[in-house]
């Protein structure tokens, strides 16, 4: 396997990872990793997104 294949895979591995915490974290990050104030802070954020979303149409 060259550099640009082992850098695709590695991209591919990225993503992946991306949708995985996208279908059981509803975020593509991973929120429990995070520092607690910066998790506080994102999941308040994403309660008044999540609040928001039914009202725009």
């Amino acid at each position: 396997m060259g550099r640009r294949q082992a850098m695709q895979m590695a991209f591919a591995n990225h993503q992946i990872g991306g949708l995985q915490n996208m279908l059981v974290h509803g975020f593509p990050i991973d929120l429990s990793r995070l520092p607690e104030t910066v998790r506080a802070h994102l999941e308040v954020v994403l309660a008044q997104a999540r609040a928001t979303e039914g009202q725009d149409g």
